[in-house]
């Protein structure tokens, strides 16, 4: 039996490989540690600078997805990615005010998805449809695979520093219009803090960003 193996998203997991008519079974392995022999892709694997690569398959992967990707005009050309929940905290890695926020990029002719709600056929075609794409560091940008090569990526990130994953990611699949802006904590160090000890993850990921004129003016 041909089993594939994660640390979470099984029902992701199982939803991605069900639609290119794969049918083995998914395994989370989620806080713990088992070893594989023969591994056909692994996860990541850390570069020189700490940055994180996806595996070089990644390329081959996203055009598995070609079939799926049609033409809509009524999907937005601008996406603004937002998250409801998460499992690690990262729930709190969001622009603060919100509503502001929102109501700026709605202005700017954004709009506001939330990627939990959205089934992933639906999503291809929505990553694929876009022109620009604004989200806060976070698995959402994952899914820039289905975007076409000419779509412009803007990350928002923690200024205290961030791993360099989805940058290697856009690299590695042909999107050169790929910006990062980063901005400071919502929060001051005390509250940041107590964030990080109540969600039990000390990565500066989960911190809130703070709206600020650089965001706003390359929205």
């Amino acid at each position: 039996t041909n089993y594939i193996v994660v640390s979470d998203k099984v029902d992701y997991t199982r939803e991605f490989f069900r639609l290119l008519g794969i049918g083995s079974k998914v395994v989370s392995i989620r806080n713990r540690g088992i070893y594989i022999e023969e591994a056909i892709a692994r996860y990541r694997y850390p570069n020189k600078d700490k940055s994180y690569v996806e595996h070089k398959e990644l390329n081959a992967i996203s055009h598995l997805f070609d079939k799926f990707k049609k033409k809509y005009s009524n999907y937005p050309e601008k996406i603004f990615i937002e998250r409801k929940s998460s499992s690690n905290g990262s729930m709190k890695r969001r622009i603060e005010p919100t509503e502001i926020t929102h109501e700026i990029a709605k202005e700017k002719g954004y709009q506001i998805v939330y990627l939990e709600d959205i089934k992933l056929l639906e999503k291809i075609n929505l990553f694929f449809n876009a022109k620009k794409i604004v989200g806060v560091h976070g698995a959402g940008l994952g899914n820039i695979i289905f975007c076409n090569k000419a779509c412009e990526v803007i990350e928002a990130r923690n200024s205290l520093g961030m791993p360099n994953i989805f940058i290697e990611l856009a690299k590695e699949i042909g999107i050169e219009n790929y910006q990062i802006i980063e901005m400071k904590s919502y929060l001051n160090v005390k509250e940041s803090n107590q964030l990080k000890q109540m969600t039990g993850n000390n990565s500066n990921n989960v911190l809130p960003l703070m709206l600020d004129k650089e965001f706003i003016k390359r929205l």
